[in-house]
């Protein structure tokens, strides 16, 4: 809660992470931490390496890995995956091509990082970011009239 009284940008952030359904203020923080405010990593591929999620290569620029991070992110996205339609399709594709569950989540943690990132980029809220999408398609949104 501390986190909501904290400058503006910092402020900022923590509601548009909060905003992806299935995250909590636990996850949020912990991303905020170990992001130092998402200007730890330049890219979504360097904080998934860091959490041991994906391998980059050899590259000497790649801040060493932490692998306890990778738990608090599997918790996120365990939680994210029963919110999210999205992800719960996405899920069950990847089940239906025969992949095996270790390499599913972290398709999935990877997907989730993607998208985190590219929300604090763009500094927008998930809900608005659907409802956008809907909205240029010229279809409806579920639950909405």
């Amino acid at each position: 809660r501390k986190l909501m009284e904290a400058p503006e940008e910092l402020a900022s952030n923590y509601q548009i992470l909060f905003s992806f359904k299935g995250i909590g203020p636990i996850t949020v923080a912990a991303l905020i931490i170990y992001t130092s405010n998402f200007k730890k990593f330049d890219n979504p591929y360097k904080f998934a390496y860091y959490c041991s999620i994906a391998s980059f290569g050899k590259d000497p620029d790649i801040i060493n890995t932490e692998p306890h991070t990778s738990c608090f992110v599997h918790i996120g996205i365990k939680a994210t995956m029963l919110h999210k339609a999205i992800i719960k399709a996405y899920t069950q594709k990847l089940y239906a091509k025969g992949k095996h569950e270790e390499i599913v989540m972290n398709n999935i943690k990877k997907k989730i990082i993607h998208i985190i990132f590219k929300m604090i980029q763009t500094q927008t809220l998930r809900e608005q970011e659907y409802q956008q999408r809907h909205m240029e398609d010229g279809k409806t949104i579920p639950g909405k009239d």
